[in-house]
């Protein structure tokens, strides 16, 4: 149960910090987009304006790759937290029951010692 306490901890503090980053590559995109609109109004030129328009679109590709990507992690990393709180409900459940079973033994017992005592 230590080791599942610890693993959901562990992608508690992973997803966190994986929609932090989320939330920041998605500045970084809305700023490169700023800065593609000010490029746009700056250059004259056309073929510096293409080149500058190209290489953004690229930059903006890459970030949108990664953002997709950090974020099909974030689903998983999910996914993994609710099937081990599921499993943890049940161990939970099962100790419960052991719990109950075994205070149920002891008191049979202890009558069973109260019976020979006597």
């Amino acid at each position: 149960m230590e080791e599942l306490n610890q693993q959901g901890a562990t992608s508690s503090e992973q997803l966190q910090s994986y929609q932090s980053d989320i939330s920041d590559l998605r500045r970084t995109v809305n700023m490169l987009e700023i800065e593609l609109q000010a490029q746009h109004s700056l250059v004259n030129a056309p073929n510096t304006l293409a080149e500058t328009e190209a290489c953004y679109s690229s930059q903006l590709a890459q970030l949108q790759c990664l953002i997709t990507s950090l974020e099909v992690q974030l689903a998983d990393i999910h996914c993994d937290l609710q099937r081990q709180s599921q499993e943890y409900k049940v161990l939970l459940d099962v100790r419960a029951w052991l719990e109950f079973e075994i205070n149920a033994y002891r008191g049979l017992l202890e009558n069973d010692d109260c019976k020979y005592v006597v």
